[in-house]
């Protein structure tokens, strides 16, 4: 499964793995911050595990505007 969808509007993130780490938020700002330069929207990044997600953009993590 690739980590990275990418739709008409911009891209998807996603990982299996049980919590959200600082890391995780680190890097998803950086990439929100290089699609800006781009002009590609990261729509969200998703953690998924034991049947259940966490929506970093829900919770504010790592997208600023």
């Amino acid at each position: 499964m690739c980590p990275f969808k990418r739709t008409k509007t911009g891209v998807r993130e996603y990982h299996r793995i049980l919590h959200i780490s600082i890391e995780d938020v680190a890097v998803t700002r950086t990439r929100v911050d290089a699609g800006r330069l781009l002009d590609v929207e990261v729509l969200d990044h998703l953690v998924i595990g034991r049947q259940r997600f966490v929506s970093l953009k829900e919770r504010g993590l790592g997208f600023t505007k």
